[in-house]
């Protein structure tokens, strides 16, 4: 072929292609936004997952831990008891399988340095927070860290609520708890232990504070109120695992009556202490429905606790000593709305011996705490979206709201307490939608900071990723305790994931929302439109972009999407 025809057909330009402003052949330009993935829009702390696992891909441990401690003042904790909602929300679900994200949060909570900022408050206010669980020390937590004095009233010896007293250590070591809490005490507020608070002592801390937070907890157990229910041999679930020294004395035969984790834990808190004895529990739900966490329920029958599912006690028989049960069969209906339980009775009865019973039917308030004007018909307090009972000054949270009895929706509650004390403080009036993350009920302390770069409405679903450049792997395997040596002692019974599986399971993160700075918009535009910055991550040229849109369809984390506007296109 001749050197002329060749290059009359060749596609090459021998001078700048500069003068074509091929931008000016579409209206469509990419919008460079991060925005949020379904995991921490499920997250009850708003955890930004995906920034955190992102640090931890490049290795730096401190960033990834400050990044959790922005949200949540307690992932050694959060990572071992919550019921993560993150997981069941993340999106490799439909791809392979999710991200043990708990077990990520877990090592990051149990390793690496950290600093946390506390914010300058020419005008603190003086905060009175009654009871030191997950709710009162969250509070306390984000208070403090806006700058505000706190003092935090507990009738126990010692802080912690359900957290040291009601949940066992082979769930949540105690010196997990000693070392999370010692973060808030870092904090500097007041603590006055041995004080328990009730009725008018409790109104009267608002002539001292400018504010008070509620966080009592649930710890009277509510009475079953059955024939038979006076017979020694009767105990109730939380105050017996406060108090496992309760039951003295041989036991044979006995039965757990419940299906939440406070009936797997009294449960398997017996078999520990009784190793010989024959526990069982008895649940109105089915056991394939239990309220329980699944992990729970699966180490209970681990440890050779059989669980018996739709049945409730209708007597306890015997003299003056439990000598055993009376149970009818039933079907439980959960209003979805309010959440209340409904059980409707069936034909079939059975008898049981047993000589002792642990009854896990819930918890309500001391009714003594305060007046009942505060209170709904249920026996909770009534607050608003911000956390705000009827009382001026007055905020509550954690169970004593009729919240999800969890330990992260707790913290959740107190961290959103603590945000709108200090804007109401402030005289600032931001709505509450402006600071939750996507559809659900999580807020961001972030964004409240004004340190919140992303689109907290912008949740990532998976048929927005680009999966081409992903390869399959399996989740991490989570190592636990033989059975039989867990039983002998109250030794932690799953363990945390080495620095190796840890490795392996943050790079099976999609990051959805987060960019990687995996380059491909970057390499992939066909008019070399896409500027790589070293701050600010990406810039796009728009006199040359011609809205093909490559870069949009490739990026694997979904955070570029052709839009009209004008002006050029930055990350933000």
């Amino acid at each position: 072929m001749k050197q002329g025809l060749l290059e009359e057909i060749m596609p090459v330009s021998r001078v700048s292609t500069e003068i074509q402003k091929t931008g000016l052949w579409g209206k469509l330009k990419p919008l460079y936004e991060e925005g949020v993935g379904p995991c921490r829009e499920a997250c009850p702390m708003g955890t930004d997952i995906p920034l955190f696992i992102f640090y931890m891909k490049q290795g730096d441990l401190i960033r990834a831990k400050e990044t959790i401690l922005i949200e949540n003042p307690f992932p050694g904790i959060c990572g071992r008891v919550c019921y993560h909602p993150c997981q069941e929300s993340c999106n490799r679900k439909e791809y392979d399988s999710g991200i043990l994200i708990r077990s990520i949060e877990r090592y990051l909570g149990d390793y690496g340095s950290y600093h946390i900022p506390i914010s300058e408050n020419k005008n603190p206010k003086k905060v009175a927070i009654v009871g030191s669980g997950p709710a009162g020390l969250s509070c306390a937590y984000f208070l403090l860290r806006l700058g505000h004095k706190v003092t935090i009233y507990e009738r126990e010896r010692e802080i912690g609520g359900l957290l040291r007293y009601g949940i066992p250590s082979y769930r949540l070591p105690k010196d997990v708890v000693e070392r999370e809490i010692q973060r808030v005490l870092a904090l500097n507020p007041e603590i006055i232990k041995e004080k328990e608070l009730k009725g008018d002592s409790i109104y009267s801390l608002s002539r001292s504070f400018d504010y008070v937070f509620l966080a009592p907890g649930l710890w009277e157990a509510k009475k079953i109120g059955l024939r038979g229910s006076e017979k020694k041999g009767i105990y109730y679930g939380l105050e017996f695992l406060r108090n496992t020294n309760s039951i003295n004395g041989e036991i044979r035969k006995a039965i757990v009556i419940g299906g939440g984790d406070v009936a797997m834990d009294a449960a398997r808190t017996l078999k520990r202490l009784r190793p010989h004895a024959e526990i069982r529990i008895f649940a109105p739900e089915k056991v394939d429905s239990l309220p329980a966490l699944r992990e729970n329920v699966e180490e209970t029958l681990e440890e050779g606790i059989e669980i018996v599912g739709g049945f409730l006690p209708t007597s306890f028989e015997g003299k003056e000593r439990l000598e055993g049960i009376s149970f009818q069969a039933t079907d439980v209906k959960k209003d979805l709305h309010t959440g209340e339980l409904t059980f409707i009775p069936k034909d079939e009865k059975r008898e049981e011996i047993a000589d002792t019973v642990v009854i896990c039917v819930g918890q309500k308030a001391h009714s003594d705490i305060v007046k009942g004007e505060i209170f709904d018909a249920r026996g909770f307090v009534v607050v608003d979206g911000k956390g705000k009972t009827k009382l001026d000054k007055f905020f509550a949270g954690g169970d004593i709201i009729g919240q999800k009895a969890s330990v992260s929706d707790a913290l959740a509650s107190g961290k959103k307490a603590a945000i709108f004390i200090d804007m109401e403080s402030k005289g600032l009036e931001i709505p509450l939608e402006d600071l939750t993350l996507g559809e659900k009920n999580s807020v961001s302390f972030a964004k409240y900071l004004n340190l919140e770069k992303k689109n907290i409405k912008k949740v990532i679903s998976f048929s927005q990723l680009n999966t081409l450049v992903i390869e399959k792997e399996p989740e991490a395997k989570v190592k636990k305790v033989a059975p039989e040596e867990r039983l002998k002692d109250f030794r932690e019974v799953t363990q945390t994931l080495d620095e190796k599986e840890i490795t392996k399971e943050v790079n099976r993160c999609l990051s959805c929302g987060q960019c990687k700075k995996c380059d491909l918009c970057y390499y992939l535009c066909p008019d070399v439109s896409v500027i790589r910055r070293e701050i600010g991550l990406y810039e796009v040229n728009e006199t040359y972009c011609k809205s093909c849109g490559i870069c949009a369809r490739t990026c694997p984390s979904h955070i570029i999407e052709m839009v009209e506007k004008d002006g050029g296109a930055i990350i933000r």
